[in-house]
């Protein structure tokens, strides 16, 4: 009976076709865990943040704060990375995202998740636009003290 020949040509294909699919499922996996699983968006959420426009903005686990007199309830959908926010029988909806560490916020009040940018797949450019260069519709928040 002949011997079978292995290809070398094949085998080292196969390889490096298996290490590239190894690598896509583990930066799948971290980008899952990044985005969902690492931080609690309701806490990271709350605390007092400065707008673009340079209005202090308080936020505890329900309001969005924006004076004395004037305060937003608010819901996250964690999962989808939305805001629904209610005042009086007005209601809102936004997405949002953090940057990287979770020291300013966009709430985009004109467009649904930009999951690219969600997933640091994409540089963020509102994140570091000064205050006259945010789209309308757009808040940044900066969490006060950075």
């Amino acid at each position: 009976m002949p011997e079978r020949r292995r290809h070398p040509v094949r085998r080292v294909v196969g390889i490096v076709v298996l290490a590239a699919l190894a690598a896509l499922v583990a930066f799948s996996l971290y980008t899952v865990w990044n985005t969902w699983f690492r931080y609690d968006d309701a806490a990271d959420f709350q605390g007092t943040w400065t707008s673009s426009e340079g209005a202090t903005v308080t936020i505890d686990g329900s309001q969005i704060r924006l004076s004395d007199d004037v305060a937003y309830s608010y819901t996250l959908d964690t999962q989808a990375k939305t805001i629904t926010f209610t005042f009086g029988t007005s209601e809102g909806h936004a997405s949002y995202r953090f940057n990287e560490n979770r020291t300013r916020i966009v709430l985009d009040e004109d467009a649904g998740t930009d999951w690219p940018v969600v997933l640091h797949l994409q540089k963020d450019d509102v994140l570091d636009a000064a205050s006259d260069e945010v789209p309308s519709g757009v808040t940044v928040l900066a969490r006060s003290g950075d």
